[in-house]
């Protein structure tokens, strides 16, 4: 993840705005020229902050096509007092759920069956990526629900309200009141009157209602205000269900396991996946093959190589920690990493020059996608950094783009992102040593995130 700060924007426009709460703009940044989201969410006191700083990094761990990637986040504020966290993602020209939705019913254009399932199964893919990683979204709701690629694409954004479930999540009320399961409804409206109260449910299957409203609207065009009175909801989300077109039998039947308003009964997201996606033949990867570099033939179906993006139903696919990449890209990934630059192994303040054929030094094998020891076997390079402790031996090398003005200038800023960067902020990908913007980098975050070793 990187290190964004205000001062590394320009402010361009303001999105939305609700004083002493939160605050989001749109910016551009001044070293790439690219326009991001920054959210500021502001914070009474330093616990509070570190909380949410310390969510916001584990949502950096989420690395999915449909989940907009976290960019930075970081503890801000005035006069050595914390009062804010700062975040930064990217920003979706195209517009949200809720913009495509109203151009629909102003020009009195439906959807096709096809489009909202192929909407519906990506978002599903993305908040079920997000359950396996025990984090619960917290906010579903049309204006959180980005597109790209000329409106194709979905983007699950908006992680503000996001949390890694633990004994603590399921009790509190979190979301968009519209949007609101039958469970946090009833404790919202009873709020008023009786002040705080405790709540148990099950965050993901809140979640799945609040998804199953957006769908619902979505399907038909129209609100979904007049659902939230709880006297007999469930007669009036099926009515509403059942006057849908009749070329709709499928997203019928989904929406009707969706918004089943007793919890128990109501599906999850990895329970729900399966559903959206049956008679789809999808390769299900499994935790018995999902080993660092194992190789294996796809027998049927295809997966999505995380490299180049596309379908593949012939080639080998490798195995790794978080994912797949097919035989062409793994074959270019190793004149990627190897360095063509001179790395030097630092430690108890001597410093000596390591031999990069061998790419081992003092008994030990280096990494070469983070360049540096790992602590322990079996960690990837994020996990490593997070292990590591500033005394801890390492590698260095020198900023190339320094060293063309004949200047020795370490790189830093190696523990917490891929990007890194000298004293003169000259960033460089830490991955493949290509400069910030003379890339895509596609491959390089999946390493730098995915692999436990590359040896």
């Amino acid at each position: 993840m990187e290190r964004i700060n205000e001062s590394d924007v320009k402010l361009e426009d303001v999105i939305y705005r609700q004083q002493g709460k939160v605050e989001v703009y749109k910016v551009k940044l001044f070293r790439t020229g690219e326009t991001l989201c920054m959210k500021k969410i502001y914070v009474e006191n330093i616990i509070d902050a570190t909380t949410f700083q310390s969510e916001f990094l584990t949502m950096a761990l989420l690395d999915h096509p449909n989940i907009l990637k976290l960019r930075s986040a970081s503890l801000g504020g005035y006069d050595r007092e914390v009062t804010h966290i700062l975040i930064f993602m990217n920003f979706c020209e195209e517009g949200d759920l809720e913009k495509l939705i109203s151009n629909r019913i102003s020009k009195k254009k439906p959807f096709k069956e096809s489009e909202i399932m192929d909407y519906l199964q990506q978002a599903v893919d993305g908040y079920a990526h997000m359950q396996e990683k025990n984090i619960a979204h917290r906010d579903i709701k049309p204006q959180n629900i980005f597109l790209c690629n000329q409106e194709k694409k979905l983007l699950i954004g908006d992680l503000g309200s996001a949390a890694k479930k633990d004994k603590n999540t399921g009790i509190t009320l979190t979301g968009t009141p519209l949007y609101l399961s039958p469970k946090l409804r009833e404790v919202f409206l009873k709020i008023n009157t009786f002040g705080n109260m405790n709540i148990n449910h099950n965050v993901y299957k809140s979640d799945v209602f609040s998804l199953g409203l957006t769908f619902l609207y979505m399907a038909s065009l129209k609100s979904v205000k007049d659902l939230c009175i709880l006297e007999n909801l469930q007669d009036k989300i099926n009515k509403r269900i059942e006057e849908l077109p009749d070329e709709y039998d499928k997203i019928k039947q989904i929406l009707m396991k969706m918004l089943i308003v007793d919890e128990e009964d109501r599906l999850d997201f990895i329970s729900l996946r399966r559903l959206v996606n049956k008679g789809k033949t999808v390769y299900e990867l499994c935790d018995k093959i999902i080993n660092s570099y194992q190789n294996i033939e796809i027998q049927q179906g295809f997966y999505v190589c995380e490299g180049c993006n596309l379908n593949k139903n012939e080639a080998d696919l490798y195995m790794l920690t978080s994912g797949v990449l097919c035989r062409d890209c793994l074959f270019n990934i190793n004149n990627k990493i190897l360095p063509q630059y001179d790395l030097y192994h630092w430690f108890d303040n001597n410093i000596h020059q390591i031999d990069r054929n061998t790419f081992s030094c003092c008994g030990k094998e280096i990494c070469k996608i983070c360049k540096t020891f790992h602590v322990r076997p079996g960690i990837n390079c994020f996990e490593n950094f997070s292990n590591i402790s500033q005394e801890y031996e390492t590698i260095i090398f020198f900023c190339k783009q320094c060293k063309k003005m004949n200047q020795d200038v370490y790189m830093l800023g190696r523990h917490n992102s891929y990007f890194i960067y000298c004293e003169n902020l000259h960033y460089q990908c830490l991955v493949c040593n290509k400069l910030y913007n003379d890339s895509n980098h596609e491959v390089c975050p999946f390493l730098f995130s995915g692999i436990s070793a590359y040896i």
